[in-house]
Order: C-alpha cells, then sequence, then structure tokens
C-alpha cells in the first residue's frame, strides 16, 4: 500500500515532472471555452485488480463554477488502469480539476491534474490563451448570423427567375417582334371591320325617301376608305372608278371553290359600286329596297373578311 500511495504522489502531485505529463492526456489538445472534453489519466499496473465502474451521475461528481464534470469510467486496458474523465470548462488558462475520491480504487483520491484551456477570442495559430484570472470569464465574438431554411432556394430561384425573363425578353425582341406585330396588325383590322359594320346598320336605320341620296353618298365614301386601308399601297380606293375595282388583286390567296371568299373577288368588290354609282348619279330616287341590298352586300362582304383574317385565308 505504501508503494502504491508513492507511486500515486509521483504521478499526480504538482509539480508535474516529464513522466507525470505523460500519464495525462486532454482529448482534444486544443479545447476551447464551452466545448466538451476528456482527460485520459492512466494509472499504474497495482491497480490491475480493481473492476471498472463508470459513475456516470453527476452530482457523485465533485463539480467547480468554471469546470464541470460529467462522467467518469475507469478500464484496465494493456496492462495498466486509465481513468476517462469527461468534462466541459467555462473559463480560459489553466484549471486544476477538483480532487476525485475514489473508493472503488482502494480509497485512490486524484487530484493535481491540470487542464489547459484555449479561448476563441485568440487569432488562430497562436497557440492558447495565458491564463487568466480565476473568475473572469472571457467571452467569444459575435457568432456569424445563420441564414434562414430556404434563403439559399429563394436566391438561386429569384436569380434563375430574373435570368429566364431576360433571355424571354430578348427572344421575343429578336424573333417575336414580327409575330407580335402580325398579331396587332390582325386585331386592327378586325376591329376596323366591326366599326364598319356599325356604320352599315347606322346607316340601315337612317333609310327613307328623302335621305336616300345621302346614305349612298356616306356609304360610298366610308367603305371606300375603309377599303382602301386594307389594299394599302395596291390602290386607292376613294378615287377609283367601278370599272378600277376589277382590276384589284384579292385580298386573300383563296381557291376557285373556297364559297367563303366569293364575296372578295374583285368583280364582286367592282358589282357592287357599280350599283351604288348608278343609284347615285342615276337621278333615280333610291328606294329602300335598293339600299337594303346594298348594304347587305356590305355585310357579307365584310363577314367575308373577318373570317379571312381569322383563319389565315384558308
Amino acid at each position: 500500500m505504501n508503494l502504491l500511495l508513492l507511486i500515486l504522489c509521483l504521478a499526480f502531485g504538482p509539480p508535474l515532472s516529464g513522466a507525470q505529463e505523460a500519464g495525462l492526456s486532454q482529448l482534444p489538445r486544443l479545447l476551447y471555452v464551452g466545448d466538451q472534453g476528456r482527460l485520459v489519466v492512466t494509472l499504474g499496473p497495482e491497480l490491475q485488480e480493481a473492476a471498472p465502474f463508470v459513475i456516470a451521475d453527476e452530482q457523485m461528481l465533485p463539480q467547480r463554477p468554471d469546470l464541470k464534470l460529467h462522467r467518469l469510467e475507469y478500464e484496465f486496458r494493456r496492462g495498466r488502469g486509465q481513468l476517462l474523465i469527461d468534462f466541459t470548462a467555462f473559463a480560459p488558462g489553466q484549471l486544476e480539476l477538483p480532487p476525485i475520491s475514489l473508493p472503488q480504487l482502494a480509497g485512490f483520491t486524484l487530484e493535481g491534474c491540470r487542464l489547459t484551456i484555449a479561448s476563441a477570442l485568440e487569432a488562430p495559430g497562436r497557440g492558447p490563451s495565458p491564463p487568466q484570472p480565476r473568475g473572469v470569464l472571457v467571452l467569444s465574438g459575435q457568432a456569424a448570423p445563420l441564414a434562414a431554411p430556404g434563403t439559399a432556394l429563394l436566391i438561386y430561384g429569384t436569380a434563375s427567375l430574373i435570368v429566364l425573363i431576360l433571355l424571354l425578353s430578348l427572344g421575343l425582341g429578336i424573333w417575336g417582334r414580327p409575330y407580335l406585330a402580325g398579331l396587332l396588325e390582325a386585331h386592327r383590322r378586325r376591329r376596323l371591320i366591326r366599326l364598319m359594320g356599325d356604320i352599315g346598320r347606322g346607316l340601315r336605320k337612317r333609310t327613307a325617301p328623302d335621305s336616300g341620296r345621302e346614305i349612298l353618298r356616306e356609304l360610298s365614301v366610308e367603305f371606300r376608305a375603309f377599303l382602301g386601308y386594307f389594299f394599302g399601297g395596291a390602290a386607292d380606293c376613294r378615287a377609283m372608278t367601278s370599272q378600277e375595282f376589277y382590276t384589284l388583286p384579292p385580298l386573300f390567296a383563296a381557291g376557285e371553290g373556297d364559297a367563303w371568299a366569293r364575296p372578295l373577288a374583285p368583280s364582286s368588290l367592282g358589282n357592287f359600286f357599280r350599283r351604288l354609282d348608278r343609284l347615285r348619279f342615276s337621278g333615280e330616287g333610291a328606294e329602300n329596297g335598293e339600299i337594303f341590298s346594298l348594304l347587305d352586300q356590305m355585310e357579307a362582304i365584310l363577314k367575308a373578311m373577318d373570317l379571312g383574317f381569322r383563319t389565315g385565308g384558308k
């Protein structure tokens, strides 16, 4: 027993010698304030008869304000006993383990073990911080803010959406402009067809023996201006005679068997304006039936034009 006490005093009593330091191992070697570590104390072979045991209750271990012991385990490995002590330090510098009495090891008391705790405020690579006065707490710097869940998805998704919108805008500007221009032009033409139809319905309500000549004049002026817009530079319909309408090019590439395009044939337009001019300049009064017949023919022409623009002339 005296020999055992002598070995223990040499191994753990302060100050520590080089041989005694070899019996202590701190894991990890660089341990920061607040991190949990483990101290491995290697004992001599004299304690090989002791059975392994574990103390997991923190209340059965001595505690200090700057050092908390969580668990103690004794094991016998490779002919030597080892004490495994789990702890957490709350102060930087050199900390000494409180004395630990172990009745399981024939009344052995562990004391004089020192720990080296680094401060989180020190610069990397400069080694552990110097010893601090007992009771002085050194706090680490402010931690970097944590991103909320889904932040990366939101950022990359937004960036991808912006890039997609830019690419679509570029594509529409290069390839989609003629298509959009065609759609706008088709919409404008169908709107003019509806407006001309409204004008015809308004003229139909004004039919009377004393206003027939005026109705025919307005019908001729409005319908000629309307057709001039669709034929564009091909002809100025406002200054054309009825005979010249027979020479106009067709508005749509329709075949001879397409019944919907017959009212739009140059011969049909020529016949319409020949009847209109005859009623206007013959000196005879225009009857309501004749005016209605002209308005019906105009409405047939408008329906054929609307169908042609909606179906692309097919």
